[in-house]
């Protein structure tokens, strides 16, 4: 059988028909009927591939009856969406559309029969393709249906196409947060509480080592050997976790959750508020515009004509970032005077791309948008209106002039997040910023002090360099982690404490800006909770993203200052929002199955009903006066958070010339609920 794949890889096909059918032959002789199907599958597989739908159709079949045999389910799964890319292939969609219902029903009896949640993630993403090829099915049967004037049929669709996408994006994530809400935990085994309570410990420990190695040159055999260690913890962890919820009686009475049907979905929006759900597929890519009324949907470019037009825009943000002290200034400026005159045109292509629906006068006050792939790590509300092809001139003012933007990772868990009901915390906010990174900053306390500079900007890089709320990746930090103090987030929390109701507020600055600060219980008596710190994204190893606070004490002597993303779900955090003033808090890894997996998923599953978060390296003094705006705007003028956010970006876009550019302003984006 590897001589038929390896023929088929050399596309060699007629020999690889040959070696399988050898195969077969010795497989049907002795019995392995697993091995039959596996064989069949293949020679399915290469049939679809010459375009002869027959045979393709006839072996899927009898792979699928030989995976019945040895009560196989996804192998079952896997033969059905085969021959349902073949119908699709032969525009038999009815047909496609029955195998690809059969194979997801394969694949959710597999993914619910597990308690592993990290298990239940992989093996979902896994099949995420086969939610993707569902939506196109549905969506090629409503164009056909349209086409043939069956309105009603058509509607049930596009409906169902709908569902298909918000099913593919909130079903793992569903049943995590419901599973944060129950307290599963309450009621198990003390001794398999304190197992997993071990188990983490040691995992943090291995994860402290793992860092230091990290900001360390040739130390790669060490590194490697701490990542196996890391994945045989995490194993064990994971079965000690299954197990609890095995044993949890509040776990085992918790329902599936259901992703919302497109009917229920439209009842979470009001008349003001519309939503523009994305499904981002290889061939094409499709937006649904949803409204209380009603559900229209568009046809978008496949994923790399998207991914491209994402990543001009982002290369025209983010050339204002700081360069590196290294680089020549006028290689810099150069970068800045191009970006400046490709910006209109780069965000005017992927507006004309993905807004298609939108219009200034079509009447709501609020756009919902649930990213897919590329799409995660664009600011929608910088983007301009998009504009007709024919028109020969149009205003190049942002979406958010004209709406607010609000991000969901689904629309499903806005749902569950409006079931939990929300307690009512005495505080108003809680801030914690300008920690200590250095023993050599000015405030430790040393007989011989030296002063700040050497974490500060040097006089000669004050004219072009920035200073950014980034701590860099750890994972790819060359050489000591250099963190130079954040002077404007003690600016920013003093700002937010002057419009906050008297009594009401509590700041955490300084030494106090730390670890266990950030963890403590006493976070729950105020209904915001603001971070102002360096953030972290950690490429190689997404355990060590998180926030940094404090290093050291006020002697100078180390102490333990990241908060790291298992922290952060570790938290009890039930707080109305959360807002991480840092860079890249809203990116993470990319799980097809939830979208973007980092520390604003954190914090949701640690209870906040919304978070804001950024989606680059945020400039430190711009970011201080956005805050302080958004405060203002949010406990002065009482506006909900989504509003006053979309009141603050505006104003700085207008404050100062140097912060015109969207990357000043546009890179805080607010998820979860907006009223």
């Amino acid at each position: 059988m590897r001589l038929g794949m390896a023929h088929f890889k050399g596309g060699e096909t007629a020999k690889a028909l040959e070696r399988y059918g050898q195969a077969l032959e010795v497989q049907t002789r002795i019995g392995d009927i697993r091995g039959q199907a596996i064989t069949l599958n293949q020679i399915a597989e290469i049939y679809s591939s010459l375009q002869q739908a027959g045979n393709a159709r006839r072996h899927y079949r009898k792979a699928q009856d030989q995976w019945k045999r040895v009560n196989d389910s996804l192998g079952e799964a896997i033969s059905l969406y085969g021959l349902a890319k073949v119908e699709r292939q032969q525009k038999r969609f009815p047909e496609a559309r029955r195998a690809i219902i059969e194979a997801i029903g394969k694949v959710e009896s597999v993914r619910t029969s597990t308690s592993n949640y990290r298990l239940r993630t992989t093996f979902f993403e896994a099949r995420h393709d086969y939610y993707q090829l569902e939506t196109d099915i549905r969506m090629q049967l409503y164009y056909l249906l349209q086409a043939r004037k069956d309105i009603a049929g058509a509607k049930k669709e596009l409906e169902q196409a709908l569902y298909a996408s918000e099913r593919a994006r909130s079903r793992n994530l569903l049943d995590l947060l419901t599973e944060s809400q129950a307290d599963i935990r309450k009621d198990v085994d003390p001794s398999l509480l304190e197992k997993e309570q071990t188990q983490r410990r040691e995992i943090e420990g291995k994860l402290d080592l793992l860092q230091t190695l990290s900001l360390q040159k040739d130390k790669e055999a060490q590194k490697a050997t701490l990542q196996r260690e890391l994945e045989t913890l995490n194993r064990a962890l994971d079965q000690s976790r299954a197990e609890i919820r095995n044993r949890s009686p509040r776990y085992a009475s918790l329902t599936q959750p259901q992703p919302l049907k497109p009917a229920d979905i439209q009842k979470l929006l009001d008349d003001q508020t519309c939503l523009l759900q994305y499904s981002v597929g290889d061939e094409r890519s499709y937006l649904w515009f949803v409204t209380r009324n009603n559900i229209r949907s568009y046809n978008l470019p496949g994923r790399a004509e998207i991914n491209g037009a994402v990543l001009a825009l982002l290369d025209v943000i983010r050339a204002h970032e700081p360069p590196r002290p290294s680089a020549r200034i006028e290689q810099h400026i150069s970068k800045l005077r191009d970006a400046l005159v490709n910006y209109p045109k780069r965000a005017s292509e992927l507006s004309n791309m993905v807004l298609k629906p939108l219009s200034p006068t079509m009447g709501f006050k609020r756009i919902i948008i649930v990213a897919d792939g590329p799409l995660q790590y664009v600011p929608f509300g910088a983007l301009p209106m998009p504009v007709e092809a024919s028109a020969k001139s149009t205003s190049s003012r942002p979406l958010i002039a004209n709406y607010e933007v609000v991000y969901e990772s689904s629309v499903s868990v806005l749902g569950l997040i409006r079931r939990d009901p929300r307690r009512t915390a005495p505080g108003t906010v809680a801030v914690i910023a300008d920690p200590v990174f250095s023993k050599r900053d000015e405030r430790v306390h040393r007989g011989d002090r030296i002063d700040n500079h050497i974490d500060a900007v040097s006089p000669e890089d004050a004219f072009y360099l920035k200073v950014l709320r980034d701590a860099g990746d750890i994972g790819s930090v060359d050489g000591t982690l250099r963190l130079i103090r954040l002077f404007n987030s003690r600016k920013e929390a003093e700002a937010i404490l002057a419009v906050a109701a008297p009594r009401s507020s509590m700041a955490a600055l300084d030494f106090d800006a730390s670890r266990e600060m950030a963890m403590s219980e006493d976070l729950r008596r105020f209904k915001i909770l603001h971070l102002a710190t360096h953030g972290i994204v950690d490429g190689t190893n997404p355990q060590l993203s998180g926030l940094v606070f404090s290093l050291v004490d006020k002697d100078g002597k180390p102490a333990r200052g990241f908060l790291r993303l298992g922290d952060i779900y570790n938290l009890n955090l039930p707080t109305d929002l959360v807002v991480l003033s840092a860079c890249q808090t809203a990116l993470g890894p990319d799980a097809k199955s939830e979208g973007l997996t980092g520390l604003t998923r954190g914090f949701m599953y640690a209870g906040a009903a919304r978070v804001v978060a950024s989606l680059w390296k945020v400039d430190d003094a711009a970011t201080a006066e956005l805050m302080k705006r958004f405060y203002s705007y949010m406990l002065e003028k009482k506006m909900p958070a989504a509003e006053a956010l979309r009141r603050a970006q505006l104003d700085i876009s207008t404050l100062k010339e140097e912060w015109r550019p969207s990357f000043y302003w546009a890179g805080f984006v607010l998820q979860g609920e907006w009223n």
